[in-house]
């Protein structure tokens, strides 16, 4: 027992000063024009779908056929997301080409299928996206 203990501490020892000599040294590019590795963007992908399904899933949605709402609504994309998730008629933008990950073309159908997860993105943002709260 004893030297699997000793044994499981050394190899955590060398992989922690493994992780940290990768941080130290900058052997990761962080720039958003340098995409993550395959395996890296599918994991991560995996955990943002995930982590917004599982917080979603218990939203109450307003009632989206108010006409108040939409008004309102509209306004506020027109003032905040049009930028980066354009509109119908509305051209790619710098912006909205430049962003990592690219943020969806709310003008297509199919970018908010799922009214709840839609909602509480919109409500609470993603981290290190560019997506605001």
């Amino acid at each position: 027992m004893k030297r699997a203990m000793i044994t499981l501490t050394s190899a955590g020892v060398v992989a922690a000063v493994g992780i940290a000599s990768v941080a130290y040294v900058g052997l990761i590019n962080v720039g958003a024009d340098d995409p993550h590795w395959k395996p890296v963007h599918a994991f991560l992908n995996y955990v943002r779908e995930r982590s917004i399904a599982v917080r979603a899933r218990d939203i109450q949605v307003p009632k989206l056929d108010d006409q108040q709402l939409i008004t309102s609504g509209a306004g506020n994309y027109n003032a905040m997301c049009i930028g980066c998730h354009l509109a119908p008629g509305v051209e790619a933008t710098e912006l909205s080409q430049s962003l990592y990950p690219a943020p969806p073309n709310l003008a297509l159908a199919e970018a908010g299928s799922d009214p709840a997860i839609t909602f509480w993105v919109v409500k609470h943002g993603i981290k290190a996206t560019g997506k605001p709260a």
